[in-house]
């Protein structure tokens, strides 16, 4: 049981690190689900006991207290619910610009339709706002071959050119690690169009939340090697770049740092999932995690800095890799590179 002697400890620690500037470079901002009928959300069972008789969930102002002297900025991503709970269509014209007009750096739902893509880019710009990202998710398409779906068969080589004539920062979630297609794909994008391609949580989210994977229960210390090995499948790729939102494991974060440079690498939440105080736990089932992010969302949260710890955790990979590097990383990974990434205003 985490007691709050632990997190002032490292709240402390933290706070004196971080810069007076940060970019959290993945935040799921809102969502529109309504009454989703439990056995039509099994392709994402969260997603029901999380938007259930909810109609619109935004991203609330919960980062005040935990970095009570730096200004935050947020880059919003949609969240990866299937389609019969999201329209995507809603979610790039009216959601997300709803949210761009709070101040958040919109990022698109990875459409291959061109023709609403571009209407949506006419949306933005008629609001006075811009997108700068479009995001691609495995959860984005039929439960029947998700298990198997590999990248090349969510983006379509039209799309991959309005990514490119529109400057947009491509973000490609791996579901299944660094298997060789998606590899020869992010490689095949690389040499043949410039696209800046972002890989989420250093690509280790297929082994389910990067802070409960048994592996990282085990131990937080030792050889990065394991993280090594797999990163260097990706390393003669180009235009890679990475957020490491969800990783609290300084191994994982050194190991990219060692092999892609201090200029790659992004500092991320993933929330509201990387707030969770749920998240640490060996598995928690859909309804504890659920109610859990509803509470957070909602603002009803009991000992709130249970919540912050994990966040905390994620800046502390970065920090102890800094000190086994001896990098400065600070102003790098927690906004600068962010912003040279995704071109942001």
């Amino acid at each position: 049981m985490l007691e709050k002697k632990e997190y002032d400890r490292l709240s402390e620690r933290i706070l004196k690190w971080v810069p007076d500037k940060i970019i959290d470079a993945h935040v799921h901002t809102g969502s529109r689900a309504g009454n989703v009928p439990p056995e039509k959300s099994k392709p994402h069972p969260i997603s029901y006991r999380l938007f259930r008789n909810k109609t619109l969930t935004v991203f609330p102002d919960i980062f005040d207290p935990v970095f009570p002297d730096s200004k935050i900025k947020m880059i919003g991503f949609p969240l990866p619910l299937p389609f019969k709970e999201i329209n995507p269509l809603i979610w790039n014209k009216r959601l997300m610009i709803k949210e761009m007009k709070k101040g958040i750096y919109g990022v698109m739902y990875g459409l291959n339709n061109i023709t609403e893509l571009n209407k949506t880019i006419k949306v933005a710009k008629k609001n006075g706002l811009k997108f700068y990202g479009i995001k691609f998710h495995p959860r984005m398409v039929s439960e029947k071959i998700r298990s198997e779906v590999l990248l090349k068969e969510v983006v379509q080589e039209k799309t991959l050119e309005f990514i490119e004539n529109n400057d947009l920062t491509m973000i490609l979630e791996l579901s299944h690690g660094y298997n060789e297609e998606d590899i020869k794909f992010v490689n095949m994008i690389g040499e043949n169009y410039n696209i800046r391609t972002v890989i989420p949580h250093l690509g280790f989210n297929y082994r389910g939340f990067v802070m409960r994977s048994d592996d990282y229960k085990k131990s937080l210390e030792g050889s990065p090697e394991w993280f090594d090995k797999e990163l260097k499948k990706i390393k003669e790729c180009k235009n890679v770049y990475f957020d490491a939102s969800m990783v609290i494991d300084k191994r994982a974060v050194e190991a990219a740092m060692d092999l892609f440079g201090e200029t790659k690498i992004m500092y991320g939440t993933d929330y509201p999932f990387g707030f969770s105080s749920k998240i640490i736990e060996n598995r928690p089932d859909d309804d504890a995690l659920a109610k859990d992010l509803r509470a957070l969302m909602n603002k009803r949260l009991k000992n709130p800095w249970r919540y912050y710890y994990n966040v905390y955790l994620q800046v502390l990979a970065f920090i102890n890799a800094e000190k086994s590097l001896n990098l400065d990383l600070k102003e790098k990974v927690m906004w600068k590179n962010s912003k040279r990434i995704y071109k942001l205003s």
